[in-house]
């Protein structure tokens, strides 16, 4: 797939890159498990449209044997994603308490203040949310993605053509908001740190002033970001629509009602995973500073 990320992982820090490594490493066969099922289950998913378009196929003809592929792999992702559910839990709470005290201990041993440890404890969590949350929804994001490029390439190749070249601004738009984005980012972290400080210590009208005014400041400007180039993607998106429908009313007679489905949902599916990347930037910024402060 083209890069659509604001960049691959060689570009990380190296301080986010060993830090996601040495807890890749410590716990690399239960990872290894609940990404495999995580593949396994959006990899189900991608078929959906595909496999739906010949149940409806088949039905409008009498053949009910044609639903028997859909059956099966909807059963099977059912089967997949309960087990996940639940073995993720017990994966990422042990990941994050080997975390937070290695942590503790690394920063005690350094002299760090007390109060400045206690916000970068809470700020760690958000790493082992990252492993736990957006790690699979960018993997899904992914797979959804190539997914329907290809199932589009297959079914309709001028709709798939289109898609290929639509992700070529919406590269470059997530790469500028993902730079914008780590600016804010490091701005907002700075209030964070000082946040256990000010509650214990500042005057009531700090304590206001931090929460209503410039915690809040950083949050809305990383918010407006986000909003402008999402807003910016979802317009490539409704051409992409457009022309879709356009190219399916000019095709030939041998064009199906299910053949239609398919093209549909997966120009759909297309748009929901590249309206994702943006939060997915938005995150990486963040970890990369927090993982800055964590060493």
């Amino acid at each position: 797939m083209p890069s659509t990320l604001p960049s691959d992982t060689a570009a990380l820090p190296p301080t986010l890159w060993a830090l996601l490594m040495g807890l890749g490493g410590r716990h690399r066969l239960r990872l290894a498990l609940t990404y495999t099922l995580t593949l396994l289950e959006n990899g189900l998913d991608v078929l959906y449209p595909f496999l739906t378009g010949i149940a409806i196929d088949a039905v409008l003809v009498g053949r009910w044997a044609g639903v028997a592929p859909l059956l099966a792999a909807w059963t099977t992702h059912l089967a997949v994603g309960l087990f996940r559910h639940v073995y993720d839990t017990r994966v990422f709470t042990l990941i994050y308490a080997d975390l937070a005290a290695g942590l503790v201990e690394r920063q005690r041993a350094q002299g760090t203040d007390a109060t400045r440890l206690a916000a970068r404890v809470a700020l760690s969590r958000e790493i082992v949310e990252f492993l736990q949350t957006d790690v699979p929804a960018s993997t899904a994001a992914i797979v959804h993605l190539v997914g329907a490029v290809a199932m589009l390439c297959v079914l309709n190749p001028w709709v798939g053509g289109l898609s290929i070249a639509a992700l070529v601004p919406t590269a470059l738009l997530i790469r500028r908001f993902g730079r914008a984005s780590q600016r804010l980012n490091a701005a907002l972290n700075d209030r964070l740190e000082r946040e256990v400080e000010l509650v214990a210590r500042a005057p009531s009208a700090g304590v206001r002033r931090h929460f209503a005014h410039r915690l809040r400041f950083w949050r809305v400007r990383i918010s407006d970001a986000e909003a402008k180039v999402w807003g910016a993607i979802e317009v490539i998106q409704i051409a992409l629509t457009l022309a879709a429908l356009a190219i399916l009313a000019a095709g030939d007679g041998g064009t199906t009602a299910g053949s239609i489905f398919a093209v549909l949902a997966y120009v759909w599916t297309y748009g929901e995973s590249v309206n994702g990347m943006p939060a997915v930037a938005q995150k990486l910024s963040r970890l990369r500073d927090i993982a800055a402060r964590l060493r």
